[in-house]
């Protein structure tokens, strides 16, 4: 019994991915920063509802934007997939500023004045958080319109 190659033979090269190949992989890249961002959401709301311990989510951590699954992807496949893309400055901003509002919050929510951590909540964090997704449909479009555009080599500086 003869077996059948798995792939056609090439001369070698490794054959390019088709763009709608590497439109769907990064398109699952960004999702997976999207989904990430709403899980650490998630748990700052339950932070905020009482359903969280006081120490399960602490202001002096959540600063720091590194410490958190969304953090995980901008600064990993995030950055290694679309870190030279000029709205990647702008989502790594806009991650910054959720932390800094969400710190704010923390805060507020610690030294028992919880009306004005729901109050930042609603509005600081909130504007932070849309503006964050935004620049991830941002990203998004311009990957997509990089890769639809004419066909050219990347090179890996």
């Amino acid at each position: 019994m003869r077996l059948l190659p798995l792939r056609p033979a090439t001369s070698g090269a490794p054959e390019r991915p088709s763009r709608a190949l590497r439109a769907s992989v990064l398109t699952r890249s960004l999702e997976n920063g999207r989904q990430a961002h709403r899980l650490w959401h998630e748990a700052l709301v339950n932070q905020l509802l009482g359903r969280a311990s006081p120490e399960a989510m602490r202001a002096e951590e959540a600063c720091f934007d590194d410490r958190c699954p969304c953090g995980d992807w901008v600064h990993g496949e995030g950055l290694r997939r679309f870190g030279r893309l000029p709205g990647f400055k702008e989502l790594v901003r806009q991650h910054q500023m959720v932390h800094l509002q969400a710190s704010n919050v923390l805060s507020f929510q610690h030294s028992g004045a919880s009306a004005r951590a729901r109050a930042l909540f609603k509005t600081g964090y909130a504007d932070a958080s849309r503006r964050l997704m935004a620049a991830l449909d941002h990203l998004e479009q311009q990957c997509l319109t990089r890769l639809h555009g004419p066909l050219r080599e990347d090179h890996e500086a």
